[in-house]
């Protein structure tokens, strides 16, 4: 019988820990807490940790030191840990990697302190759900959401994008929903011999309802209301949410246009409450689940990047006119969030610390207990690799996640980049890297079947 434990610890920061953003996006506001929470799940020799967290995404560096935090703190071997980032905007930052090329300037991206704790309560979390693993029988569930999720790319006549951002005006929300994926996917664990029940949760949408803009705020955004709102129904219920690819889907249509703290609150609360109903829609519909064992198995992938992104030497020049820029933007008491160019650099002069020629190396993972599976992706994918494998695995209850690695980017369809936009503008790789991707998670998937 499969075994699960689920435990979380609270990483809310002090007010002044930098944001998303980093420079010039130092917390100003807590809407709610932020989490880190750790799902162990076991049936045969080694467990399986699937860390989730509220915060915008982790990079390679991230990736390497959280599975040695979690792997010390549990035994558990590296290869069989997961973190994923549910992908909230509003929320601090963990991008430490960012801060290497800003050291001789004596600028930092992200908290080294800040790090420290996170990789701390993450070893926590998950030393707790490996002492308090159950046995436990397992059912699966999907229900409609409706109200939440919106295609955030708007095609005009000639066939190009314009964007519906996370907070936009009246006129970009009158524009129809476009496609999305309605339904929140649920997977119940309920203890065979007692009262406790731990819900993994999945749906695919931006959790930017409280603003896609990355200021100085701090929530876990609708997803985090929704669990709150589960949980508090039962005292015996702890949930855990996983992002699927909602690269060009977010909540844009459904929020309101006020840009104030209470604005992002209400919505926030709002759109958390229509995702709870849908999730208890799936409970209400559940079906069992019977297992044959745990499957878990990664694979490398080599993802194609631009010709267009610049050489290391070019990127790290660049920089160097930014700082000034932002220093000289400081000298005179103006703010300036990111940095202005500094944070999109730094990006660039991360993915390019690991890249291999004209390849990022990353993986895909995949898990399997009976009928029910889980494919766990690098970037921030678009929803179309979804529907890839959903149709690849028509009798696989797939839960897609994504993104795992953030050093990626947007992971676009194809036709993305003739239609423009800003994710065409901004993706790191080609227009090979959707196919790329696909064929490597289904490779993964299969491998476990």
């Amino acid at each position: 019988m499969l075994r699960v434990g689920l435990a979380r610890q609270d990483i809310t920061p002090a007010l002044g820990t930098p944001c998303s953003l980093g420079l010039d996006d130092e917390c100003r506001e807590v809407f709610d807490p932020p989490f880190v929470r750790v799902l162990a799940l076991q049936d045969g020799d080694e467990p399986v940790l699937l860390l989730s967290t509220d915060l915008i995404g982790l990079q390679q560096r991230n990736q390497h030191d959280i599975k040695n935090a979690l792997s010390a703190a549990t035994g558990v071997p590296r290869d069989r840990i997961v973190a994923h980032g549910t992908h909230s905007h509003e929320s601090p930052t963990v991008q430490v990697a960012n801060n290497v090329p800003l050291e001789p300037y004596g600028l930092q991206f992200a908290d080294p302190g800040y790090y420290r704790l996170f990789l701390e309560r993450a070893a926590r979390a998950a030393r707790d759900a490996v002492a308090g693993m159950f046995a436990a029988e397992v059912s699966w569930g999907r229900g409609k959401v409706s109200g939440v999720a919106s295609n955030r790319r708007i095609l005009n006549e000639e066939g190009k994008a314009r964007l519906r951002g996370s907070r936009p005006d009246a006129a970009m929300r009158a524009y129809p929903e476009g496609d999305f994926d309605p339904w929140a996917r649920v997977l119940r664990f309920r203890e065979a011999d007692g009262p406790r029940e731990v819900l993994l949760l999945n749906y695919c949408c931006h959790p930017t309802a409280a603003g896609g803009d990355e200021e100085w705020y701090v929530t876990a955004d609708f997803p985090g209301e929704a669990m709150r709102l589960l949980e508090a129904e039962r005292p015996d219920r702890a949930c855990t949410y996983f992002t699927g690819p909602c690269g060009n889907v977010n909540p844009g249509k459904y929020v309101g246009d006020g840009q104030e703290p209470a604005d992002r609150i209400r919505d926030v609360r709002l759109l958390g409450g229509r995702l709870a109903e849908g999730i208890r829609a799936a409970l209400r519909e559940t079906e069992p689940i019977e297992g044959d064992g745990l499957h878990f198995a990664t694979r490398p992938v080599r993802m194609p990047l631009r010709q267009e992104i610049p050489a290391r030497e070019d990127l790290e020049a660049r920089l160097a006119e930014a700082v000034e820029v932002y220093r000289q933007a400081k000298a005179e008491g103006r703010r300036l969030p990111g940095g202005g160019d500094i944070r999109r650099l730094a990006h660039k002069l991360q993915l390019r610390a690991h890249t291999e020629g004209d390849f990022l190396p990353t993986e895909v993972a995949a898990l399997r207990w009976g009928s029910f599976g889980a494919a766990f992706l690098p970037g921030e994918c678009f929803l179309e690799i979804a529907r890839a494998l959903w149709n690849r695995f028509p009798d696989l209850k797939l839960v897609p996640v994504a993104p795992v690695d953030y050093t990626l980017g947007y992971v676009p369809t194809p036709e993305t980049y003739g239609q423009g936009g800003y994710e065409a503008e901004v993706a790191n790789v080609s227009e090979k890297g959707f196919g790329t991707l696909v064929e490597a998670a289904a490779a993964a998937v299969e491998a476990v079947l």
